[in-house]
């Protein structure tokens, strides 16, 4: 949504084998803008890039997007997995890596792995509810010194199951490159732009 390649990314995404995919709130706006309520212009410049956007991937992309499922059941070795982008139910609230606490106000649906996104920052959380695993960000990830981020995960029959969490080096340069081909550069990613430029300087 906030990148330079809407097209590419979505098309990257949609072709890979045997994926599940899970509805996160910026797909959510992405779908149908129309029903997005800007918070009193604090969005105004977000959603020119989002407009910018959805002009690119048009009515399929958009239609893609509006009908990702918001939760996403998984059979695994180890046992249902739910999968989904905040929190089961709300794709805007999240819990925090520290402390385990707020697994007590999660629904776990029966399941006792929960995956979950949104804060972009990669943890494992485990507690007597069950365990909460967040892989991180692979398009915006300021916790991991702007490394993508993602994870993999081994299940075991039992209910044992194994994270690894990992970055990855990118072209940084290419990356700041693509955002001078005319894409409307919002508050958000302008903040990203110029810590990445500060990195490629050191």
């Amino acid at each position: 949504a906030d990148g330079p390649d809407p097209v590419g990314t979505l098309a990257r995404l949609r072709a890979l084998p045997n994926a599940t995919f899970v509805r996160g709130n910026t797909d959510r706006y992405l779908g149908d803008l129309s029903a997005l309520e800007d918070r009193d212009g604090e969005w105004s410049d977000l959603i020119a890039t989002w407009e910018w956007a959805v002009d690119n991937i048009g009515q399929e992309g958009r239609r893609f997007l509006a009908g990702l499922p918001r939760d996403a059941f998984l059979d695994t070795p180890a046992g249902p997995v739910l999968a989904t982008h905040g929190l089961p139910g709300h794709d805007e609230r999240w819990i925090e890596p520290k402390t385990a606490e707020e697994m007590q106000t999660i629904e776990w649906h029966g399941t006792r792995l929960l995956l979950v996104g949104h804060s972009h920052i990669p943890f494992v959380l485990r507690g007597e509810q069950g365990t909460v695993i967040n892989p991180g960000s692979v398009g915006l990830s300021p916790q991991t010194s702007w490394r993508p981020s993602y994870a993999c995960l081994d299940f075991f029959a039992g209910g044992q199951i194994a994270v690894q969490h990992r970055q990855v080096e990118w072209d940084v340069d290419a990356y700041l490159s693509a955002f001078e081909n005319g894409i409307p550069i919002n508050s958000k990613a302008a903040r990203m732009l110029k810590v990445l430029r500060k990195l490629t300087q050191t």
